[in-house]
């Protein structure tokens, strides 16, 4: 269940700018049950269901729920609601053969771990905040650069930066450095994880 503003369709029961002062049914597909849920500073949400599947829905301008397309401000294609949202949970295209283990969303990004305790991540890359080692954005989840040979057990995702611990038990952080969000004392900001 989802309530409050729904300005882009983020409470998920298929309506768009009629806000929801009450908890609300989200319209997840028959047979899917949740198991987490993350959310994007109010704008998307993402939920990893029993099965591995990943479903996000809400704001979609820049890529951010995964589904290989964005949507723009009075597009309809791709089952855009027309204010730059999608206001159904959809289906994130994960890599063939994955399945995703948690999920954590920043403003207009979003990473998860998946079945292979690698992170990927997509949506807008302004910052650095995918970890791919450039600043190109995506709309399908694709491979932060981990050190060699690491997993992740855990991330968490702020505004523009996200923060994962390895497998060797450190804390790496990429993204914006706002702030000194990710630890580094240069304020510079990271395209890869350190």
């Amino acid at each position: 269940y989802c309530w409050g503003a729904n300005a882009y369709g983020q409470v998920g029961d298929g309506t768009d700018n009629i806000n929801r002062p009450i908890p609300t049914l989200v319209n997840l597909p028959v047979s899917k049950i949740p198991v987490s849920i993350s959310e994007g500073f109010g704008n998307h949400f993402c939920s990893v269901m029993s099965d591995g599947s990943l479903y996000c829905w809400g704001v979609n301008n820049a890529g951010q729920l995964g589904i290989g397309t964005a949507c723009l401000a009075n597009s309809y294609a791709n089952n855009c609601n027309g204010d730059g949202g999608i206001s159904n949970p959809t289906l994130v295209q994960l890599p063939s053969g994955l399945s995703a283990k948690s999920v954590s969303i920043g403003t207009y990004h979003t990473c998860s771990i998946l079945s292979d305790d690698r992170v990927y991540c997509w949506g807008t890359n302004q910052a650095g905040q995918l970890g791919i080692g450039n600043y190109s954005a995506t709309n399908v989840p694709i491979e932060t650069l981990l050190p060699v040979g690491k997993t992740a057990l855990s991330i968490t995702s702020g505004h523009s930066h996200s923060c994962a611990v390895l497998d060797d038990s450190r804390l790496y952080c990429w993204g914006s450095n706002s702030y000194n969000a990710t630890g580094n004392t240069s304020n510079s900001w990271g395209t890869t994880p350190s």
